[in-house]
């Protein structure tokens, strides 16, 4: 079928309070998908989904896109595609209702050619409702907020995403390759061609004269010498042509990417990837694209992606609903193991209005829509479905996990299927009883307690929490069911549970940033234990300051009020760039030989502060502390050595084990001295490796670092650029907040600019915005028509900076 792009033309807008759905939408606006209509909201207290949601409001909205359809003289099929609406998204063509889908990331498929009208205009509406409360615990967008596709062909087509790929065996000349697909329309008479082609378009493989089935189904099986394997080190790529033929006739043709390799999970030796022992190095990510909101690009996720592998991750963790098409490619070309995962909740609820309200009726559905949207992502390496639901230890939970299990097994047998259990969850009936064992009656006060209390002892008892023996029985018919079993935070049980249960594989499937030094020595150690995925990779809107270290209210809550809006807990920040956790998880895991200075901003030394599990240190990678001269400081060094020498200004400030306080780190108290702090790592008493931090010169510049400086004349196609004030040496400016106003001349559009800031007021979509910690990004969007394009970026005292970019 012809697939055609949708993402230009429509119109849209914010639905009124009470307005009938069906009697149109006034003031509509022109936009192109992918659209997050969520983040062009102003944020402010007090909206429904609170901190949990960002402060942004959630609000049904109208979407209408007017196309022509030529009349064809032959049948022809017309589908529609939507990569994922948000939320409760009901579609109508020509005034007649087509589908749609609860949940807010399915990627579905309506048949439209009962209603297409041929030769004229034809109109489609999708409406969406999200404005009765709060979805989800995390900001969600709104809108159709992914690509959307058209798909044109004869009655006799491929149907899309039908097509699976099976490496059936594996030997080091030759692969063994399963096809089968299936075609829409009537069958007679009909064959497959199926061709393997390497990524440098040589065929590889051939099979012809397959016949289709009455069901309309076919099979073909080939050998592809030598093959080139798949693995997150080599992400090696081939491409697989079907034609379908009626006689000599060629009526339809479809073009998949996919990748040669096989996954299994084995007691004993643990995660196989062609053979082969990996271990993951995982980071969980939510969907948004910070600055960008909820609106996903194929160039926003590969520069996700690249930056995430740059910074030594093989892993990522779909938390906790499917990704993106997108996502799925840009971890297909550059190697990243992909963890999919379908549902937060099941039957009961984490919000007024989850998908819990649609569960029993529609997970079915939803559990078939992720696995044939995965199955030729070679990226894809297992599935999880649930994340910490709170029966699975009912008898309803317990049955729930074996369908579901058994369900995506049906469906797709090459992968495994784990469920991430937070110990505590399938434990809370229980958790007085289990406080009370652990810190006594005097512990527990002999009163009722405040839930401030409660999480304090939660926190602080959690590994003792997560081996109780409640929890070790409850684990045991959810376990048995599954491939590998997820442990949320439950690094605690990895050494007791893989000697207690040698049949048991386990995934730490979300884990504390702070655990990551003794749980990749138990990764490491235990064959069973595959790998770690951190709670988070890289930061998100919503959750607001679940991970932030917060001196203003030292007793504030979990989550924070306005104006917090981003999470604070990613190793990486909203807009891309490595927290000082990142080089800690790249040194823990072997990956950096070079130790890596932060330094604790020294307004806060010896304030009280509010923290949580998913709090790193208040530290920033900056020798630049105007106004702190002769004042005390304290520099953080992590390092895989055996200690760490300090330098300031050449003078030695002594040298200190590493991991006293914790693994791979180490804190020297100074007073603030500008100029040149410099930490040399030493093995066996030998320096092995020094890094520095300088001060910022008095002359400060703005760089612009473009990600592309020419891009195709493409709607679709987006180039950033990375904003930052530094001296002329390059060394970042953080002391000081500055205001950077960018334009643009030509066929080019600014849709996203800001910083990564966790309570700024300003807004995405403004062309002014603040620095934080000396940096800024901006997203723009191709116009669509060739030329060249001129950004301005300036800033008062500073030079003003253009780049120009060829289009087209």
């Amino acid at each position: 079928m012809r697939k055609e792009n949708f993402n230009q033309g429509w119109r849209y807008c914010d639905m009124n309070e009470g307005l009938d759905a069906f009697a149109g939408a006034p003031e509509m606006v022109s936009v192109d998908l992918p659209h997050d209509a969520m983040i062009f909201r102003e944020r402010k207290p007090g909206v429904p989904g609170g901190p949990a949601a960002g402060q942004y409001e959630n609000k049904n909205t109208v979407y209408e896109k007017t196309f022509f359809v030529p009349d064809h003289e032959e049948d022809q099929t017309y589908l529609l595609e939507f990569e994922g609406i948000y939320a409760n998204a009901t579609v109508f063509l020509n005034g007649n209702y087509l589908g749609g889908a609860h949940y807010g990331y399915s990627d579905f498929y309506l048949d439209a050619t009962p209603f297409v009208v041929k030769g004229g205009e034809n109109l489609l509406q999708v409406y969406t409702k999200t404005g009765m409360g709060m979805l989800t615990r995390w900001y969600t967008g709104d809108g159709i907020y992914r690509s959307a596709w058209l798909y044109v062909g004869p009655a006799n087509c491929f149907v899309p995403d039908s097509v699976q790929i099976v490496t059936k065996k594996l030997e080091e000349d030759a692969a063994l390759l399963s096809v089968c697909g299936q075609v829409h329309g009537e069958t007679a008479s009909l064959n497959v061609n199926v061709e393997v082609l390497d990524d440098e378009g040589t065929s590889v493989a051939k099979c012809g004269e397959i016949p289709v089935d009455d069901k309309g189904c076919y099979t073909a099986e080939l050998i592809v010498p030598k093959p080139r394997l798949w693995s997150a080190e080599t992400p090696e790529l081939y491409r697989l042509h079907l034609s379908l033929v009626k006689g000599e006739t060629l009526t339809d043709a479809e073009e998949q990417r996919f990748g040669i390799r096989t996954v299994e999970v084995k007691a004993g030796a643990g995660l196989l990837v062609n053979g082969n022992s990996v271990k993951l190095r995982g980071g969980c990510i939510h969907h948004d694209n910070g600055v960008l909101g909820a609106m996903e690009f194929d160039d926003a996720a590969l520069r996700r992606i690249r930056i995430m592998k740059e910074a030594g991750y093989n892993a990522v963790r779909s938390a906790h609903n499917p990704i993106s098409k997108s996502l799925l490619k840009a971890c297909d070309e550059l190697g990243m193991y992909v963890m999919e995962e379908s549902f937060d909740t099941w039957i009961q609820p984490k919000t007024e209005y989850d998908f819990s309200l649609y569960f029993e009726d529609c997970w079915e559905t939803e559990l078939a829509r992720l696995v044939r949207k995965d199955f030729n992502h070679p990226s894809v390496i297992m599935y999880a479905i649930g994340n910490e639901i709170q029966n699975l230890n009912t008898p309803y939970g317990i049955e729930t996990n074996r369908k579901l299990a058994a369900f995506v097994r049906k469906l797709d047998p090459t992968r495994p299927v784990t469920n991430a259990i937070n110990g505590m969850f399938i434990a809370m009936a229980h958790m007085g009883e289990i406080l009370h064992e652990i810190v006594g009656d005097e512990g527990m006060g002999g009163g009722p307690l405040e839930i401030n209390q409660v999480m304090t002892m939660l926190d602080t008892h959690m590994d003792e929490i997560m081996r109780h023996r409640y929890i070790t029985e409850m684990l045991e018919p959810i376990s048995k069911e599954l491939d590998l079993v997820g442990y949320n935070y439950m690094g605690g049980r990895y050494e007791k549970d893989t000697l207690a249960y040698p049949e048991r594989v386990i995934v730490g499937s979300e884990t504390r940033p702070d655990t990551i030094g003794e749980n990749w020595e138990r990764v490491k150690k235990l064959p069973n234990v595959i790998g770690d995925f951190v709670w988070t990779a890289w930061d998100y809107i919503g959750e607001s300051g679940v991970g932030r270290v917060d001196f203003e209210n030292p007793d504030s809550p979990m989550y924070a009020d306005y104006p917090w809006f981003v999470a604070y807990a990613g190793d990486i920040d909203i807009c891309g760039n490595r927290r000082p956790a990142s080089y800690y998880r790249e040194i823990i895991w072997g990956l950096r030989d070079k130790p890596y200075i932060t330094v604790h901003r020294p307004q806060n030394l010896g304030k009280r502060a509010h923290r949580s599990n998913w709090s790193w240190s208040d530290s920033v990678h900056s020798w630049t502390w105007p106004g702190f001269e002769g004042k005390p400081i304290v520099a953080e060094i992590y390092s895989d050595a055996d200690e760490v020498e300090l330098f300031l200004n050449g003078r030695s400030l002594g040298v200190k084990a590493l991991g006293e306080e914790m693994r791979g780190m180490v804190r020297f108290s100074l007073d603030y001295e500008p100029g040149t702090l410099r930490a040399v790592s030493i093995k066996g008493g030998e320096a092995v490796a020094e890094e520095i931090l300088v001060t910022a010169g008095e002359e400060k510049l703005l760089r612009v670092e473009l990600s592309e400086d020419t891009i195709p004349a493409d709607r679709d196609k987006l180039i950033f650029a990375d904003i930052s004030v530094e001296d002329k040496d390059g060394v970042v400016d953080m002391s000081k907040a500055r205001s950077v106003t960018v334009t643009v001349d030509g066929p080019l559009n600014l849709i996203g600019f800001g910083s990564a800031d966790p309570k700024s007021t300003e807004n995405f979509f403004d062309v002014t915005r603040t620095t934080y910690d000396g940096r800024l990004l901006a997203a723009f969007r191709a116009g669509g028509e060739a030329g060249e394009a001129v950004i301005h970026v300036e800033s008062e005292g500073l030079h003003k900076v253009e780049k120009t970019i060829k289009i087209g």
